[in-house]
């Protein structure tokens, strides 16, 4: 919502109720973003800290102080930004795994994710982060299959039966970053792939 929000400069101005509404969204996410919760893919089992969380908590607070000026939020810049650095803070400590060379899934965690690969999408870390290109290394050798699609993730969730792969997680790939296919993984890229189980893919040849 944040993000969206930020093409507001456009518009020259926001009413009252629209300003009050993005004020609390913001102030909501400095002051929940340590809460355990299930994580964007509300995996079942007990509340943990998720990267994604506090990442998406980190967008709000960065925009909302991009956008403080156009909201009448420039009294609150001053807290948000510490929120904002600590949040950055933890993400790099806690949400970094040197053992596997990637950023995990959860705080303190081992379990990779393939939406750790928002952070270099939202500007908390350059794209030519070493971090960043480590954590792809060990996102193909962990989540991707054999035609380069990507799993969410394939940790314990708690449910049943076998995990499939996610379009959207192989779709939404960083535009900055090279492709599975490129760092050595085949991919779909090509055209339409039948495959034995019931998905096919296809990807633009570009």
């Amino acid at each position: 919502m944040m993000p969206c929000s930020c093409c507001a400069s456009s518009w020259g101005s926001l009413d009252k109720s629209t300003q009050d509404f993005l004020i609390a969204a913001v102030d909501a996410a400095a002051a929940y973003w340590q809460d355990e919760d299930q994580g964007i893919w509300e995996i079942r089992g007990p509340a943990r800290r998720y990267l994604h969380s506090a990442l998406m908590s980190w967008v709000a607070l960065d925009r909302g102080i991009a956008l403080a000026d156009l909201i009448g939020a420039d009294t609150q810049v001053e807290r948000w930004t510490c929120v904002r650095d600590d949040i950055r803070t933890a993400i790099l400590t806690q949400g970094w795994n040197a053992d596997i060379g990637a950023f995990t899934q959860v705080f303190g965690g081992s379990d990779l994710d393939a939406s750790t690969l928002l952070i270099a999408l939202v500007g908390i870390l350059p794209a030519d982060d070493i971090r960043l290109h480590s954590t792809i290394t060990a996102i193909i050798a962990g989540l991707s299959d054999h035609r380069g699609l990507l799993y969410r993730y394939r940790s314990n969730d708690g449910l049943g039966g076998e995990e499939g792969t996610f379009l959207l997680c192989t779709f939404g790939w960083p535009k900055r970053w090279p492709s599975p296919a490129v760092l050595g993984r085949p991919s779909a890229s090509c055209g339409w792939r039948p495959v034995a189980r019931p998905i096919c893919a296809c990807w633009p040849n570009r």
